[in-house]
């Protein structure tokens, strides 16, 4: 019986995946995934920026030995299905474990739509250190590890702090420092990898330190050209210049090279990269319907369960602070954020018997439990419902492929081709977000103004 479950805990949610798959299809909605599949299916494994470069290069060798299948596609279903059957193995002990098995599976559902690499990597680092913490079965929780935090590395500092309160609890009060120990010998074999190829590879390394300043000023507030007229002619840089890199077009590198990017950051105040107006912040939060019904999400839970130690209130502030932080930071997008709430959500349920207890009302008469799962299904009715109908989810994806343009790249491969906007590029190319690519149909010498 016992195998049988465990085997039913491994399809469920590869099947949901597929039943998803059947019913709505889907295309990669982030330009970031297109790229990386397009590098992998070419054979290109120097992905640093996005890919750790010894599971990047892992993913090349596998599609150079099976050619015909899209290698990065599949490997990101199997980590997305894996996520969740370790969250359902975590819980199949737990006296609720059924309401909390139908919980884990509508959040797999939900989060579908939001199927991206840096999503898979977000829920395939939290069930690895779940399951680091919460079982022996420490082999394949350091694979599971590796591999999450490699498959994008920016997730390491998000999850140690959506997780500090476990990993505090596991080494303070249950001394498992052996565990905290392993965790950090992985993120520094990943980190040294990636250092050992950076610095034997000149260019690599040149393009890492550029995009590493690129970065702090894409992902901030565009700059204003008029605000700085003197400071920018005085380095030769027109409005033009200035509008065609602040739209993630591309510019050229003897304009914009290391020393300018700097410049261009040291030109705004710590005021315009980062909002620290209070008034401004909670409006900000509240804004955003997932994020509120989050924060009520939190509220409902604390009148129902009583935090146990100082570690549950640590669990429950974590990501309402990394929440504040990307306003503050001005990064507030669905991308970014969903995830948070996404893995405290999970972190709660997979870690609750160790931080929360429930609370007992007499007016109630021990049915706090049935309440509070009433109140939260009238919660998730809602995101449905909201997310039906200003997010677009459960509405079939379709892939029109433009035969004009694919044609345009497919005759002229020695040119570089600009397309306005992400879904013409996407459009341009064979659906790569798929088992089977029609490789017939994909080219390399295309790019996009940005603006998906």
């Amino acid at each position: 019986m016992k195998k049988y479950y465990n085997i039913l805990m491994l399809i469920l949610p590869i099947l949901i995946v597929y039943l998803y798959r059947i019913n709505y299809n889907y295309l990669y909605h982030a330009v970031d995934d297109v790229a990386i599949n397009y590098s992998i299916l070419n054979g290109e494994y120097m992905l640093l920026p996005y890919i750790g470069i010894v599971l990047s290069y892992l993913l090349v060798i596998i599609q150079s030995i099976i050619p015909a299948i899209n290698i990065y596609f599949i490997f990101l279903i199997v980590a997305y299905s894996l996520s969740f059957s370790i969250f359902l193995y975590l819980v199949k002990e737990h006296k609720n474990k059924y309401a909390l098995f139908s919980v884990i599976l509508i959040l797999e559902i939900l989060i579908l739509k939001y199927f991206t690499y840096s999503v898979v990597a977000y829920l395939l680092s939290l069930a690895g250190v779940l399951l680091l913490y919460k079982n022996k079965h420490t082999l394949l929780s350091y694979v599971v590890i590796f591999v999450g935090f490699s498959l994008r590395i920016q997730v390491i500092t998000s999850i140690l702090i959506l997780l500090i309160a476990i990993i505090l609890y596991e080494t303070i009060v249950k001394k498992e420092k052996r565990k905290v120990f392993s965790l950090a010998l992985i993120i520094i074999a990943i980190f040294l990898s990636n250092k050992m190829v950076t610095t034997s590879n000149q260019t690599v390394s040149e393009y890492l330190s550029w995009n590493d300043k690129s970065t702090q000023i894409r992902d901030y507030p565009a700059i204003n050209y008029e605000d700085y007229v003197k400071q920018l002619q005085e380095i030769n840089i027109s409005q033009n210049d200035l509008d065609t890199y602040n739209s993630w077009i591309f510019a050229e590198k003897n304009v914009f090279n290391e020393n300018m990017l700097s410049n261009l950051d040291n030109m705004r105040s710590i005021s315009e990269k980062y909002n620290f107006s209070i008034r401004e912040t909670a409006l900000e939060l509240f804004s955003s319907e997932l994020i509120k019904v989050f924060i009520y999400f939190v509220i409902l839970f604390l009148i129902f369960f009583r935090v146990k130690n100082r570690y549950g209130y640590l669990l429950i502030l974590t990501p309402i602070l990394s929440l504040i932080a990307l306003v503050i930071r001005q990064r507030l997008v669905e991308r970014v954020y969903i995830p948070i709430i996404c893995v405290a959500i999970l972190a709660i349920i997979l870690s609750g018997e160790y931080f929360f207890e429930r609370k007992r009302y007499k007016i109630l008469k021990n049915t706090e439990g049935i309440s509070f799962g009433i109140l939260c299904f009238l919660f998730l009715s809602y995101i449905i419902s909201f997310g039906k109908n200003n997010l677009y989810w459960f509405t079939y994806q379709k892939h029109q492929l433009n035969p004009e343009y694919n044609n345009v790249l497919k005759n002229n491969k020695e040119n570089l081709y600009i397309f306005l906007g992400y879904s013409n590029i996407i459009n341009s190319q064979a659906n790569v977000s798929k088992v089977f690519v029609d490789r017939n149909n994909l080219f390399s010498n295309s790019t996009t103004l940005g603006t998906w």
